[in-house]
């Protein structure tokens, strides 16, 4: 590997539900390869 990048992801649904968010990673290059997670969860705050 000669290169490595790091990219960043806000959502525009900012609600913390505790559901499942799903990512896709497209490159428009396809000599290219992209790690990624599938996924996140939109973690509920605690209660207090």
């Amino acid at each position: 590997m000669r290169s490595q990048y790091s990219i960043a992801y806000t959502p525009t649904n900012d609600r913390k539900d505790g559901s499942y968010r799903k990512l896709e990673i497209k490159l428009s290059n396809k000599d290219y390869k992209a790690q990624a997670r599938k996924g996140y969860y939109a973690i509920k705050p605690e209660s207090r």
